[in-house]
């Protein structure tokens, strides 16, 4: 579905997806504003926007944009958040921001980093939420952070959560599995992650995509999932379910390196 709302043959329904609509509003207001200028990206053709003139070629990692705090006097409710003043209040906010992480005066933003950033702390896609933030510049998806409850869960169903984490496991690339395992099991920093792949680019995008591809995996385990709150929700299902998915993981990064 993701794939598909940005497709020119989507369906209209499929255009009214928040994200999509708040870009085109971005634009416009963006456009009208003299505060801001805009510029297409002649190598990615992607819409950047800047607040000078000749602004600087400046790199910014993405896990660098997810450090910035959402301005506190702002909704964090899309409806009351899509507003022309309050549109301008967060682009200068983080354009500003992301200047004094870079270390720089001006620089050009692709607008698409600054909807990914938004979107750490307001849904803008229903049902492709990015994962919550808490501590201000901590990631809150750790698997293993939450304890299970006392007492143990029966055979037939750490049988079934066992299977569940292989075929996972076996849907993932050699290389999701590497940035998985790193990230989210061994709970690594973006830096450490970064030098054992020897690569500094398109990481954290990466798990994120992978992170989505886990919760979809999910749906239909609905006393599983971290999404659902049911009668029938198992708490130490999750955990379970994660800790399997490490273990193989686990044995096949640790496979991997030696050879």
């Amino acid at each position: 579905m993701i794939d598909l709302s940005r497709s020119k043959d989507a369906g209209q329904d499929i255009h009214k997806d928040t994200w999509r609509l708040f870009y085109r509003h971005v634009l416009e207001v963006l456009t009208e504003s003299d505060d801001f200028i805009r510029d297409r990206s002649a190598a990615k053709g992607k819409m950047r926007f800047s607040m000078t003139e000749n602004p600087a070629q400046t790199l910014i990692m993405a896990d660098d944009f997810m450090t910035i705090a959402f301005p506190p006097d702002l909704p964090v409710e899309f409806g009351r958040l899509n507003t022309r003043e309050n549109i301008l209040t967060l682009a200068r906010h983080f354009w500003r921001s992301s200047a004094r992480v870079a270390g720089v005066h001006d620089l050009c933003m692709d607008i698409q980093d600054c909807l990914a950033w938004v979107n750490r702390h307001v849904v803008l896609q229903p049902g492709v939420e990015s994962y919550p933030v808490t501590g201000g510049d901590k990631d809150a998806f750790n698997p293993l952070t939450e304890r299970p409850a006392e007492g143990g869960m029966d055979n037939m169903k750490k049988n079934m959560l066992t299977t569940w984490a292989k075929n996972f496991f076996n849907r993932l690339k050699d290389t999701e599995r590497k940035i998985f395992f790193y990230y989210d099991c061994e709970g690594l920093t973006h830096k450490a992650v970064s030098e054992l792949m020897k690569k500094k680019a398109n990481l954290s995008y990466q798990r994120d995509k992978i992170r989505d591809t886990l919760k979809s995996f999910l749906m239909e385990l609905n006393w599983v999932s971290p999404e659902y709150e049911t009668n029938e929700q198992d708490g130490r299902a999750f955990e379970f379910f994660i800790l399997s998915l490490c273990d193989n993981l686990g044995s096949w990064v640790n496979f991997a390196e030696k050879g």
